[in-house]
């Protein structure tokens, strides 16, 4: 049990960098960046959690951004999790708003 719980704090580590980088990364270079460096990070989850706050930041969305995004979004739509698929389709909306505007 305590290699288990050893593995677990091991790749809750590795995500909790990952999501450091990324936010570091949009500070820093932007938000196009960002989400590069979300796509090297290897974890879908990482890339969710960035669409998702792009999703709460409406003043984010530009036609660069969505353009960034979008070759990765279908992995997420063909996803066993119910949270990427909803994230998905929340960028989905975004940028058909974004366009509408």
């Amino acid at each position: 049990m305590l290699k288990d719980l050893s593995t677990l704090e091991v790749f809750l580590n590795q995500r909790r960098n990952a999501l450091d980088n990324v936010l570091h990364c949009w500070r820093t270079r932007g938000a196009e960046a960002a989400v590069g460096e979300a796509a090297r990070s290897g974890d879908l989850a990482v890339l969710v959690e960035l669409v998702d706050a792009f999703n709460h930041a409406p003043s984010v969305w530009n036609l660069t951004l969505c353009t960034v995004i979008l070759p990765h979004i279908e992995p997420l739509l063909g996803a066993n999790n119910e949270d990427y698929v909803e994230v998905s389709y929340g960028y989905i909306l975004h940028s058909y708003l974004f366009g509408k505007e």
